[in-house]
């Protein structure tokens, strides 16, 4: 019987080759675990000498770790709603002056109808003016709403 030059025909040889293999692949997968074994208890070790050296006593000129990251998410709070309450002042500044001038856009196409009777232009050109500033004004509105909504959560 011709095989292949590369096959071993005598089973008995396959049997300890694989078990061979076995065994040293569980003897690598046990030194692994004791490895990483050993490794996280140094990174406890030094996570645990990192914060302690950090947060001593000893240490006045530097505040503990865990201090600087309470005030670094205070202050990042804090900004955060000094800028809500910015955007909402404006936004609301913005709609009451948007008003106003509505209001006298109005009162000024009202005049221009006196004056120019037979004239549409203007009046036209005006009245797509105060579409737009009524327009702009709901979306003022609008957002102002947004803003008070995410004030609430």
């Amino acid at each position: 019987m011709e095989g292949y030059p590369h096959q071993d025909l005598n089973p008995q040889h396959h049997n300890t080759s694989h078990d061979a293999l076995v065994r040293q692949a569980k003897v690598n997968q046990k030194k692994c675990v004791q490895s990483s074994n050993v490794l996280s208890a140094q990174l406890q070790n030094n996570l645990g000498l990192l914060l302690a050296n950090n947060s001593s006593a000893e240490n006045g000129a530097c505040c503990s770790v865990l201090d600087k990251i309470t005030t670094i998410h205070q202050l990042d709070k804090e900004v955060d709603r000094q800028l809500k309450e910015d955007i909402a002042g404006n936004a609301e500044a913005l709609s009451i002056s948007n008003s106003k001038l509505s209001k006298l856009l109005s009162n000024f196409d009202y005049k221009l109808q006196l004056d120019q009777a037979g004239n549409d232009t203007g009046i036209e050109s005006l009245q797509r003016r105060a579409e737009l500033i009524d327009q702009e004004l709901r979306i003022l509105e609008q957002t102002v709403v947004y803003i008070k909504q995410d004030k609430e959560l």
